[in-house]
């Protein structure tokens, strides 16, 4: 739950006042997670993501004219870099290579280590009375792999961990400004 009240008084002093403030959190006083963050970056070299939290501003008031007209000025900044790590699941590297080839996705990775239960691959394209076949030791041929799938594919990073789920690592980072 957040609020934000503003009130307004006719009110005013015939001297200057003001202050200023800043607040700054930065990623050296940070803990790793053991879970997500088990290796360093590829890109930064660094085990935590850099992360940098800034807020700054002041304000200002003070007479115009004596006893009857005042101002008041304020400002507020924040600056804000904010780096996370996750683990996600991404193909496996046979299945990677083996599109990327141009001869047919071998996924026989996921039916060795999900069981036939849960690893096999059906061919939408070919209807049986039990419902669609498998494809055969879970080899998708080049003909039934779209191109667009395939420049997806050569998008998602090679994985940097073991096994066929929670199999990357990564980290990254946003900017944001703030002005108020």
């Amino acid at each position: 739950m957040a609020a934000v009240v503003t009130a307004q008084t006719k009110s005013g002093t015939n001297s200057f006042h003001g202050d200023v403030f800043e607040y700054r959190r930065t990623d050296a006083t940070f803990a790793r997670n053991p879970f997500t963050q088990v290796s360093k970056d590829p890109v930064t070299g660094l085990l935590i993501p850099a992360a940098k939290y800034n807020q700054f501003g002041g304000s200002l008031g003070g007479p115009i004219l004596k006893n009857k007209a005042f101002f008041f000025v304020d400002y507020q900044g924040t600056r804000q870099i904010l780096g996370s790590s996750a683990r996600q699941t991404v193909p496996t590297a046979l299945t990677h290579s083996s599109c990327l080839s141009g001869n047919g996705c071998d996924l026989s990775d996921y039916l060795t280590a999900r069981g036939p239960q849960i690893g096999q691959i059906y061919n939408p394209r070919n209807i049986t009375a039990t419902g669609p076949a498998p494809f055969a030791n879970n080899f998708i041929p080049a003909a039934d792999v779209s191109p667009q799938a395939l420049a997806l594919l050569a998008l998602i990073p090679l994985p940097n961990g073991a096994g066929t789920t929670n199999n990357y690592s990564g980290s990254g980072m946003e900017s944001s400004t703030t002005i108020r």
